[in-house]
């Protein structure tokens, strides 16, 4: 039973910048007065999940102040996060992750409580969320394999062959992947490095089993474009499933 979850909030949103006027970070933009942050940690504590790690940077001390509202909220800092990528951020994670499996998450999403409830379903200790091409403005596509593992990754669809699916920021991850991947930063010497494109690197010797569920509600919010799809479309149909019990 996996009991924690690592949410990568570090970034610094410059794409929203016209919105934040970086006055608080991405994850505190708020859709109908509440934090998507604080949406995705109560659906996160709805699903059992005991333990949440922040991976903060960008304005960090708007998540230390969730500690005092949500007492299974833990926090590490990327104190490089301004030159960095994600997976330096989920490295930063590692000792708080300790031997257990995880669930990782992306700090700009939204998205209905069922896509929590099919990673947890699934069988499979390593396991990846994808859905059908939502056709927002900065997507990541998925090649599968045969066995649904992954082959590729980019943001081109003319480079795919065959069946795909699109990245949606929800992953379970065991401890053992968790370890392959902060072993694979560490010989990789890219501190840029992407943690989905990790994950791509360490498919190549292991089996990174890619669950396509067509439907699921979702969205990350990188820039306007989104979060207007966001506001305008996609909040209505979470209400419709009965997600307003997030207010």
């Amino acid at each position: 039973m996996i009991a924690k979850a690592v949410i990568l909030t570090a970034g610094m949103g410059t794409r929203l910048r016209n919105i934040t006027n970086d006055e608080i970070p991405k994850p505190f933009l708020k859709i109908n007065n509440k934090p998507l942050i604080e949406r995705s940690v109560e659906k996160l504590i709805d699903s059992g999940i005991k333990e949440i790690i922040l991976v903060t940077g960008h304005l960090d001390h708007f998540f230390e102040k969730l500690k005092n509202k949500y007492p299974g909220i833990k926090t590490v800092k990327n104190e490089k996060y301004e030159v960095t990528g994600s997976m330096a951020s989920f490295y930063c994670s590692r000792d708080l992750i300790g031997d257990d499996d995880i669930l990782l998450l992306e700090g700009d999403l939204i998205y209905e409580k069922r896509a929590l409830d099919i990673l947890l379903s699934l069988e499979e200790k390593d396991a990846i969320l994808l859905s059908e091409d939502k056709k927002m403005s900065d997507d990541y596509y998925v090649e599968l394999s045969s066995k649904n593992n992954i082959n590729r990754i980019t943001n081109d669809l003319s480079e795919i062959n065959g069946n795909f699916g699109e990245w949606t920021g929800l992953q379970k991850v065991s401890n053992d992947l968790c370890k392959a991947m902060f072993k694979k930063f560490e010989t990789e010497n890219n501190k840029k490095l992407g943690y989905e494109y990790c994950f791509e690197k360490v498919a190549k010797d292991r089996l990174v089993y890619c669950k396509k569920e067509e439907g699921i509600l979702w969205s990350e919010i990188d820039d306007e474009y989104q979060l207007n799809g966001v506001i305008k479309k996609l909040y209505s149909k979470l209400l419709e499933k009965g997600e307003g019990k997030y207010e």
